[in-house]
């Protein structure tokens, strides 16, 4: 119990001493220029439904938030400072979780850089949105626990080359859309939990293996599906494999995944068969 009273001490004690510039209220928080300081072991809620979100408000350049507990919200996320990130001091010890039970988005006029980020969202189909900006960042670790993180025509891009800096993935929790995975040089496997449509049906995740390649600095994953039609049919696949010929293309998804730069030593890919079915033991392979 001591403890307990202590962090709430600790907390009111931020918001009313450190914040005056800051707007708490029921619905929301809008840092106007404050320096928001989360300690180790302070959990803040920003309770109260769809529109409890965040906003760091556009005509401020200097407002940060120092975040080494955590930061939960159940609205959408905003930077709209007009210069800077939402975080000072970034490392490996705070977290940001989106546990709203309707749709999410992470947006606003510039970019944010997360030190960790917990997707824990329980609507149907599209959980969080990535809007407004071309990429947003994750430094340490991305948790998929529950939740379709759909990119749009952006990117999420985690920075940490650790291969486990990517965990919690399954079927109910993916990215639907592009993701960049910083590597190294190691033999690790980089898993890219990756799906086609904001659907647990479409969830196909495919997984790097890295033999120690040192030349490449990221890997940009997404898949798609494709139509068949005109001259792109299987009527015109000419594929052989060790004398044996492919002679159909599921065109149901279809991975990419882009290095930086072309690798300097070999590597493996695993395609996962999670959602695919009419496949024969060692009568199908990857083009």
């Amino acid at each position: 119990m001591r403890n307990i009273i202590q962090q709430i001490i600790s907390l009111f004690f931020i918001v009313y001493c450190l914040l005056p510039p800051a707007d708490c209220f029921s619905q929301g928080l809008i840092n106007n220029g404050a320096i928001i300081n989360i300690t180790t072991g302070v959990n803040i809620k920003i309770d109260g439904g769809a529109s409890a979100g965040f906003i760091n408000k556009t005509n401020v350049s200097n407002g940060a938030v120092d975040i080494d507990g955590s930061l939960a919200l159940e609205g959408n996320w905003r930077n709209n400072a007009t210069s800077g990130g939402v975080f000072t001091n970034i490392d490996n010890n705070g977290t940001v979780t989106f546990c709203g039970s309707a749709q999410q988005s992470i947006g606003g006029s510039l970019s944010t850089t997360f030190e960790n980020l917990t997707i824990n969202n329980s609507a149907a189909g599209t959980s969080i949105s990535l809007d407004d900006i071309e990429k947003h960042y994750v430094y340490g670790t991305l948790t998929l626990t529950n939740g379709i993180v759909s990119t749009n025509n952006n990117m999420l891009v985690v920075s940490n080359t650790n291969a486990n800096a990517v965990q919690g993935y399954s079927t109910n929790s993916f990215v639907n859309g592009k993701i960049r995975r910083y590597i190294t040089n190691n033999t690790n496997e980089y898993v890219f939990p990756v799906g086609n449509s904001n659907s647990s049906a479409n969830y196909h995740p495919a997984t790097f293996i890295n033999k120690n390649i040192t030349a490449t600095s990221y890997l940009t994953a997404y898949c798609t599906s494709i139509t068949e039609m005109s001259f792109n049919t299987d009527a015109y696949l000419n594929v052989s494999e060790q004398g044996t010929p492919y002679d159909d293309l599921v065109s149901t998804v279809v991975w990419e995944i882009t290095p930086d730069v072309q690798p300097d030593n070999t590597f493996d890919i695993v395609l996962s068969l999670t959602n695919l079915t009419g496949f024969e033991d060692n009568m199908f392979g990857i083009l």
